[in-house]
């Protein structure tokens, strides 16, 4: 009877796990030591962002598509891909303002300026 032999695969199994298993007992102790929490107004920033990258994805596909069009159409579809741009920018604001105000709440500082 042959005895088992360990392959490269099964190994990197193992040493990926391990990593993994330092990795969140780190992160663990690093929370409970220094009480860091994550609130849902942090994560709204990154949500607003991940729509602004879809946003930005369907501008950028709506100007591939519209070469085979007529001049009115596409002379249309630049105003409309201007006014979305201009849109998601004022979006920036938005996860700025969100950004700005999580901070103040981590700190304990008041988020009204004025």
């Amino acid at each position: 009877m042959a005895t088992p032999k360990l392959t490269g695969f099964l190994i990197a199994l193992i040493l990926i796990g391990l990593f993994a298993g330092v990795i969140t007992y780190v992160l663990g102790s690093v929370n409970t030591t220094y009480d860091v929490e994550y609130s849902n107004t942090s994560l709204a920033a990154f949500e607003k962002l991940d729509n602004m990258s879809a946003d930005i994805k369907q501008i950028k596909e709506d100007s591939i598509n519209m070469e085979q069009a007529n001049p009115l159409d596409i002379i249309g579809a630049y105003f409309t891909a201007g006014y979305k741009t201009l849109r998601t920018s004022a979006e920036s604001f938005a996860v700025f303002e969100i950004m700005v105000g999580s901070t103040f709440d981590k700190f304990g500082l008041d988020s009204k300026m004025g």
